[in-house]
């Protein structure tokens, strides 16, 4: 008996413990980001593409979460896109809006050390990336949903028919780290859905011509956070592990 109220408080201890590290906010934020972006190498629909950012000016604020849990993913903010250089003013706005569920489901990322970064960039020389740049790589698995509203969102700026909000997959991402910014290869495998490179592939249909397989816009965003919270079920896991906790203390005291 005394062998398994032992094992009943380990395994409250270890739950209440591994839930409660996710049981926070863990916010990003970009408060003032401009730039560029540059996607390519998706027409072929293979699992892979490469993405470009450069002539970053501003501060971005990451807060990498600890173990994976299933987490409920808002954002905010505000995003300005301009596709022509030579028409002036941006062709797309997205917001202002307030903190937006984007997906619930189930995150977890591998080569990302827990903890909050602090990432300022700084535009130097037009049109590249400025320095050596440092090795970046890491994994993300997820498997949930996107919510009703950012699929219309997508439908809307697409003109696609999207219909199903259930999606799963992999991200490996490797490439380095610059001070204006980040030359990325992402490959994308075990996809229950179309994946990001189709949406890529379709947003170049619309915005990308006359360049096939070339997908570049000036950025400007306002505001922007993105918040990562546990699902109630997560947090309900908490207070039954702290609940197991109490059980055992009580009958030791008996």
């Amino acid at each position: 008996m005394k062998k398994l109220v032992k094992f009943a408080a380990v395994a409250a201890l270890a739950t209440a413990s591994t839930v409660a590290s996710a049981a926070a906010t863990y916010l990003s934020t970009a408060p003032n980001l401009t730039g560029r972006v540059i996607a390519t190498n998706f027409a072929d629909l293979n699992g892979s593409f490469n993405l470009q950012l450069l002539d970053l000016q501003g501060l971005v604020t990451v807060n990498v979460p600890g173990a994976g849990e299933n987490f409920i993913v808002s954002a905010g903010g505000k995003l300005e896109l301009d596709f022509y250089e030579n028409v002036p003013g941006y062709e797309l706005t997205i917001g202002p809006v307030g903190l937006t569920p984007l997906f619930t489901g189930a995150l977890a990322a591998s080569g990302l050390t827990q903890g909050v970064y602090n990432v300022p960039f700084v535009a130097g020389v037009a049109g590249g990336n400025d320095g050596a740049g440092l090795p970046v790589g890491f994994t993300l698995d997820y498997n949930g949903a996107t919510t009703p509203g950012v699929l219309a969102l997508i439908n809307a700026l697409l003109g696609t028919s999207f219909s199903g909000l259930d999606g799963a997959g992999s991200l490996t991402v490797s490439g380095s780290l610059f001070s204006d910014g980040a030359q990325l290869s992402i490959t994308e495998s075990n996809l229950t859905w179309a994946g990001f490179e189709s949406v890529l592939a379709v947003a170049d249909a619309r915005y990308g011509a006359p360049t096939p397989n070339y997908l570049d816009a000036n950025f400007r965003l306002t505001g922007a956070q993105v918040a990562v919270v546990p699902e109630p079920a997560s947090m309900a896991l908490v207070g039954l592990g702290l609940m197991g906790l109490a059980a055992v203390r009580r009958r030791k005291s008996a």
